[in-house]
């Protein structure tokens, strides 16, 4: 009986643990300056052109301002400056850390493959994010609105940045060790159509000339859902989420236009009738 009641106990102690770090995370959003810390060598690959004299006045004002935590992406956790204008996103590091359990306890050999399967994937996530905020920050700088894309370590920013977590916690953050990007703030589609705007054919006019110019210009959207991932900015659209942007030379032909044309506007269609039918007329008025 003695044993029973030490076990109780144990048993009471590790489910409290459990269930204190899970409510923990859960009001947090899982955020915490340790998920977006990370402490990867510099790579070569991950070096971005070097800023305007316009950017980098804009960009300046942009870090002269505390930033609000917003919500968590896929990919990212999202602050939103004390003005409203400017959007930065601090990367989840967890998704390309390989796993600790799998690389600190001993493993049989027939998990060894699974082990460096999993690792490899990490690592595989990590260079084609990056290369595709690379990319699009240096072919698509227009149509993603990005503004600043830190991929590497640096020592030149020199700028100590406030942010404020979900738990209202003001923390003061050196912007040279982190890893991040700076997009100016649009509009999502998802929202601006829930407010039923006045002119919905000029939205869509400039939502499909945002997919045809992108298309043209050899790149293919992983995640096309439009709702979330376009926004409307000083009355034009562009891609919000720029982390799923690959090069494909054949969307360049005629063919291969049509084809991603088509994938991406029959999904949106698709929200439309499901969503806002009244809309979807002017929609396919717009897509003639």
């Amino acid at each position: 009986m003695k044993h029973f009641n030490s076990f109780v106990r144990i048993s009471f102690i590790v489910a409290c643990f459990i269930g204190t770090a899970r409510f923990c995370k859960k009001i947090t959003d899982g955020f915490s300056i340790s998920a977006i810390s990370s402490n990867r060598p510099n790579l070569p690959e991950n070096e971005m052109r070097e800023l305007t004299k316009a950017e980098t006045v804009e960009l300046s004002a942009a870090l002269s301002q505390p930033y609000y935590y917003q919500c968590r992406g896929g990919q990212v956790f999202v602050f939103f400056s004390a003005d409203g204008k400017y959007v930065m996103k601090f990367f989840r590091q967890r998704l390309f850390r390989p796993s600790w359990l799998l690389n600190h306890d001993p493993l049989p050999k027939i998990l060894h493959l699974y082990r460096n399967k999993c690792n490899w994937k990490r690592q595989d996530e990590l260079k084609r994010d990056f290369l595709s905020y690379k990319t699009c920050f240096e072919e698509l700088h227009d149509e993603s609105a990005l503004l600043y894309c830190h991929l590497n370590h640096t020592s030149d920013i020199k700028r100590r940045l406030e942010i404020i977590d979900p738990l209202k916690i003001h923390h003061f953050i050196q912007l040279d060790q982190f890893d991040f990007i700076v997009q100016r703030r649009a509009k999502r589609i998802f929202d601006w159509i829930a407010e039923e705007p006045v002119d919905v054919a000029e939205g869509f006019s400039q939502i499909l000339t945002l997919i045809d110019t992108y298309i043209k210009k050899g790149f293919n959207n992983r995640d096309p859902f439009i709702p979330n991932n376009c926004g409307l900015f000083e009355n034009r659209a562009i891609l919000i989420d720029v982390g799923a942007m690959v090069k494909n030379d054949f969307l360049k032909t005629e063919e291969g236009h049509k084809a991603e044309f088509k994938r991406i506007t029959d999904k949106f269609a698709l929200w439309l009738e499901a969503n806002y039918p009244e809309h979807l007329p002017a929609f396919h008025e717009v897509l003639k």
